[in-house]
């Protein structure tokens, strides 16, 4: 207790070195303790010779050993403890000492105006000296001096107050002189003096200055009649000015006060940023008159509608692109949710946005229909380039909002305007130029082509074929046009991905359903007539009773000159559809083929001129196209049947009844060849020789 009577600062030296040699008397008791301890080992040394001692002899001994032993554990453990205060006695003295020379330090440091000397000190004061000691009964007695009389807590905390008030008033005086050095030379000072917050909210409202300066010269440069982007283009500027000051002073920022407290910043900086976008947008919806226009309906200007479309479009992508770069930061994304811009955006530009797309893409596809120009040359109609083009652009600024709910119904919208305006329009074409049913087609007209049609029917099938080719290309650009949609305003892409997917996908589906349709209507209406009368030409007076030197057959050649005519020209003509067309022939030929072999009278040798014939036109008609060779299994199996003798049809009729059990009077036809035909697909029976 002797260090509380000291009075001064030398009386507090000298106690500290009294402390020093009471520790060290205390060492040498320990020490002595420690070889009486030794002491004690010793007496197990003579264990051996205990037992030449009389039992009263070894009690009395034992005992005494017993009482020393105890006595000189309590002396240990009594001298660490006073070893442990006397330490804690040290380290206090030790921090009231220096607590003492740092507070007088501070006081001749603001003497002599170096305010980093005694911010630097402040900060060691109140980082490395513990509360206790500060706020304890010896600092309080001994601290203090005539000069400066306060409590040392007092002390630090006028000091602080004191300091934090004159740095803000420097930094005050930076911002009017624009003195960058100045600036960072305080800022840098508050967190030293236990003034984080000021300083943080201090520098957030200068670079809000900054940005409402930059903002107002922005607006102020507008010429008296802005034109278009304008409001985009200065939206984007502030945004790109508010982004790049985060970046470049949050470096700052997190040197001298730490990482995390950039967000109070941003805070204060996204609060003058939602004032200054909500002026230029009020100000676009004043100078534009956009809500009127929206109220009255009036959007026979497509250049002005267009022009606000692209105008408010660009104020959302960069809205969302900023949106996007706070959310890099800890707490960002929270901070432009709960926005007064964002609130103004979801409330007032977002609607205006989508009746704008709504009511451009509507007016725009109907403008290109009125405006269509058909050139055969070309065989799509001009309105697929207006259409997809205005889609493209659409679609881009939809998807640019960065709104995954909005881009959703906009999307429904788009399909549902081309279904309306656009898909309708070549429905109505396709049905005016539908081609008539082709009646009397002969032998003499077997052959004729497109450029055998009369005039007046010619010309109204390229238009109906030009029609099919502009639904074709119409589904590849749309696919086209989504698959380069620019999605980099996402951070999760998904969403977003799959709402354009389902979209190209019922557009497509929409437009290759057409088309199909097209192309069913022209193969029945012309190239059914034409094929049917193809192959009943080229069979005619064909003969396969033949004999072994007579097995040669025109029928193969007559036949593939007539098709090679019959699509001569069709392939450019169809330029989507084509193979759909080709497909459709094909099938039909099977079905036609098939028919006609079941009424030719065939023998064995002219089976093979039967299958001979029937195998050019098979790869004639395939040709590239390899996989419509399975349109013909039937006809190849029924080539093979009916070149059979009576002894192999008799065995493949007893391979048949031993295989399923059937007896003679059971088969359930008569002939083999339809018996194979009725269990055709059946894997029992692979005896038709396949393709």
């Amino acid at each position: 207790m002797a260090a509380y009577t000291a009075t001064n600062e030398h009386e507090l030296i000298a106690l500290v070195t009294q402390i020093d040699e009471d520790l060290r008397s205390r060492d040498s008791e320990l020490d002595a303790a420690t070889l009486n301890i030794r002491r004690l080992t010793r007496l197990d040394n003579f264990r051996a010779n205990l037992a030449t001692l009389e039992s009263s002899q070894l009690a009395f001994k034992l005992g005494e050993a017993a009482q020393l032993g105890t006595s000189i554990s309590q002396r240990v453990r009594s001298r660490d403890v006073e070893k442990e205060r006397l330490l804690e006695n040290h380290v206090h003295v030790t921090q009231t000492l220096k607590l003492k020379r740092d507070l007088e330090a501070i006081h001749r440091a603001m003497d002599q105006r170096s305010w980093e000397s005694a911010a630097a000190l402040v900060n060691s004061c109140l980082t490395e000296i513990p509360s206790e000691v500060i706020e304890g009964g010896l600092s309080r007695d001994k601290v203090p001096s005539g000069e400066h009389p306060q409590p040392p807590r007092q002390q630090l905390d006028e000091i602080c107050e004191s300091l934090g008030k004159l740095f803000l008033r420097e930094f005050d005086k930076a911002i009017q002189s624009r003195d960058v050095h100045e600036l960072t030379r305080y800022f840098k000072l508050f967190p030293l003096v236990d003034r984080t917050e000021l300083g943080l909210s201090t520098y957030a409202s200068f670079v809000c200055s900054i940005i409402t300066e930059e903002s107002r010269k922005l607006l102020q440069g507008a010429p008296a009649t802005p034109p278009s982007a304008f409001y985009g283009l200065i939206t984007s500027r502030l945004f790109e000015n508010v982004a790049t000051i985060v970046v470049q002073h949050g470096k700052v920022v997190d040197k001298h006060y730490g990482k995390g407290h950039m967000l109070l910043v941003i805070q204060n900086i996204q609060k003058e940023a939602d004032v200054q976008a909500g002026i230029i947008v009020d100000t676009w919806f004043d100078e534009r008159r956009v809500e009127k226009m929206v109220e009255m309906g009036d959007y026979d200007d497509l250049k002005h509608v267009s022009d606000l479309l692209a105008e408010c479009g660009m104020i959302l992508n960069r809205w969302a692109l900023y949106r996007k770069f706070l959310a890099g930061f800890e707490g960002g994304d929270k901070v432009t949710e709960k926005s007064m811009f964002q609130q103004k955006i979801d409330s007032r530009v977002l609607p205006v946005f989508a009746e704008l797309t709504r009511a451009f893409f509507q007016a725009s596809i109907q403008k290109a229909v009125e405006l269509e120009v058909v050139n055969e040359d070309t065989h799509v109609t001009s309105l697929v380039e207006d259409t997809m083009y205005i889609l493209k652009t659409v679609l881009g600024h939809i998807v640019g909002t960065g709104v995954e709910s909005h881009v959703s119904s906009q999307l429904t919208m788009l399909r549902k305007v081309l279904d309306s305006a656009y898909i309708s329009h070549f429905q109505t074409r396709i049905r005016e130029y539908a081609p008539k049913q082709l009646a009397g087609v002969t032998a003499a007209t077997t052959q004729s082509t497109l450029s055998g049609l009369p005039p007046s029917e010619e010309k109204r099938v390229k238009l109906f074929c030009l029609y099919i080719n502009s639904g074709g290309s119409s589904c590849d650009y749309v696919n086209k046009i989504v698959d380069h949609v620019n999605l980099t305003v996402y951070s999760d892409k998904s969403h977003v991905e799959s709402a354009l997917s389902s979209f190209s996908t019922g557009v497509s589906a929409k437009l290759e359903d057409l088309v199909a349709q097209s192309v069913q209507l022209l193969y029945s209406n012309i190239f059914s007539p034409h094929l049917r009368s193809l192959v009943t030409v080229s069979f005619r007076n064909t003969v396969y009773l033949a004999s072994s030197d007579d097995t040669s057959s025109a029928c193969a050649y007559l036949f593939n000159n007539g098709w090679t005519k019959l699509l001569a020209g069709w392939s450019d003509e169809l330029s989507f559809g084509y193979d759909r067309l080709v497909s459709l022939m094909v099938t039909s030929l099977a079905k036609l083929l098939e028919k006609k072999i079941w009424g030719l009278n065939v023998n064995e040798m002219g089976a093979i001129a039967l299958d001979r014939d029937v195998s050019k036109i098979i790869s004639h008609v395939t040709s590239n196209r390899y996989k419509l060779r399975d349109k013909f299994v039937r006809v190849a199996q029924l080539v093979t049947l009916v070149g059979l003798d009576d002894e192999e049809e008799e065995e493949g009729i007893d391979l048949l009844v031993s295989t399923i059990g059937y007896e003679d009077d059971q088969l359930p036809y008569p002939s083999l060849a339809l018996f194979i035909l009725i269990l055709e697909g059946n894997p029992l029976f692979p005896i038709c020789r396949l393709l």
